[in-house]
């Protein structure tokens, strides 16, 4: 794991990794119809060179910790918090981690057949943005990245290093 930490994040030891959130955590919500994702920013501590599994143990305590206040709406913390403003950049975190861990319902209307269309992006959201899925039985990671900040080997190297810490936690 250390290789993908050393890619990822250098030598930093304070990470801050947004999560897209339902946003329909209250009942009331389920079935609203509408985009109600809200993201929360995840602060992970990496001091004291941790262990892989310490390290699975803080990002579960800190990953249950955001879900608590994931009805926070992110501009109110933005707003609370107050960080210095760069236009360019998301103002709490710069890479997003998106895990699909339920699978998508196909949207069913009586005598339509509807199939998804994956869209071409020319633009990044985030500096990186990580997304799994599970499809079919395998995990589908998506990488998508700033290209004014990351060059393709460099992200083929990160997603490379990825696949291997999965491999090796399976």
């Amino acid at each position: 794991y250390s290789d993908f930490v050393d890619r990822a994040a250098t030598s930093q030891e304070d990470l801050v990794i947004g999560s897209p959130t339902s946003g329909r955590s209250r009942a009331r919500f389920a079935d609203l119809v509408g985009y109600c994702v809200n993201p929360i920013a995840l602060r992970l501590d990496l001091s004291r060179d941790p262990s892989f599994r310490e390290v699975l143990r803080r990002v579960r305590a800190t990953t249950l910790g955001g879900l608590r206040h994931q009805d926070l709406p992110f501009p109110a913390l933005v707003e609370r918090l107050q960080p210095e403003r760069d236009p360019a950049r998301s103002p709490l975190f710069q890479v997003m981690f998106n895990l699909h861990s339920e699978p998508a319902t196909p949207l069913a209307l009586d005598g339509l057949d509807i199939s998804g269309v994956a869209l071409p992006r020319h633009t990044a959201k985030f500096d990186l943005s990580i997304s799994v899925a599970e499809f079919a039985g395998s995990l589908n990671v998506t990488f998508e990245y700033n290209t004014d900040l990351f060059d393709e080997a460099t992200v083929a190297g990160l997603c490379g290093s990825y696949g291997a810490v999965l491999g090796g936690v399976v």
